[in-house]
């Protein structure tokens, strides 16, 4: 019991998101997504239970690439 919960502390603190260097940079535990800001195609409201690096269910859902997503919970969503 003690492994499974280090091992989802890992994956989920902190839970951060940056903008920095014409990039969106999503920070959930050790992993980290760096995402061109130019290849974002779409940023569009998500209520999702999904699994996500985001701590509240009022999300923003992010699309990039040709297929790629990502959910995110950021504190001000309309900056």
């Amino acid at each position: 019991p003690l492994a499974v919960l280090a091992v989802i502390w890992l994956v989920s603190y902190p839970c951060e998101y940056t903008l920095e260097h014409k990039q969106l940079i999503v920070r959930s535990g050790i992993i980290r997504n760096r995402i061109p800001l130019l290849a974002i195609t779409e940023v569009r409201p998500s209520h999702s239970i999904a699994s996500a690096p985001a701590w509240s269910l009022d999300r923003l859902e992010i699309s990039y690439g040709r297929t790629q997503r990502v959910v995110i919970s950021p504190k001000a969503k309309e900056e």
